[in-house]
């Protein structure tokens, strides 16, 4: 402790004190951060915000200092409360740095963020927690979607204008014609 207050006796005397600030952070931290700060005594040190890709969890932790440069009396870092959400291709609430958020299904979108879901793209609809296609058709053709996010097989059907045909012969639908159950 004694070296490190005397790296801010250097920094306070032979620096700015903006200089003083973004080294603090770099020191709080252990990695190079900028920090803002107007000569009061505790000084912001910008957002630090990591990934983790295997959790899908975005971790966002604030901070700051606190330095008398005047009597050089103190120099502590202060540490926010880490905040946690869902990233890009993950759903749910993240409560951890490990835990809460769930990998996008396939056929899917999640915008992540928390109080996340997943929305199926177009062609496909919510079954659980997976996105199912439409089902085919008599004549191979797979139903559809009016858009994204539709939440059941009754959202699936044939357009307008699609043929087909069955054991009657061939056929054009004149209407949108809708999954049943």
């Amino acid at each position: 402790m004694r070296k490190l207050i005397l790296c801010f006796a250097v920094l306070c005397f032979y620096s700015s004190f903006a200089d003083a600030a973004k080294d603090c952070c770099a020191k709080c931290y252990s990695v190079p951060h900028s920090a803002s700060c107007t000569n009061s005594d505790i000084c912001n040190c910008e957002d630090i915000v990591t990934t983790d890709s295997a959790y899908g969890i975005v971790t966002t932790q604030k901070g700051s200092f606190m330095v008398n440069c005047n009597t050089i009396a103190t120099a502590s870092c202060l540490h926010g409360i880490p905040t946690y959400s869902c990233a890009s291709g993950f759903y749910g609430t993240a409560t951890s740095s490990t835990a809460g958020c769930t990998k996008c299904p396939s056929n899917a979108k999640c915008a992540g963020g928390n109080f996340s879901t997943f929305v199926c793209i177009q062609g496909y609809y919510k079954n659980g927690s997976s996105c199912s296609r439409c089902p085919v058709f008599s004549g191979g053709t797979y139903g559809t979607t009016a858009g994204a996010g539709a939440t059941a097989i009754t959202d699936c059907y044939l357009p307008s204008g699609t043929s087909d045909s069955d054991s009657t012969g061939s056929f054009t639908y004149t209407a949108d014609c809708y999954y049943s159950n």
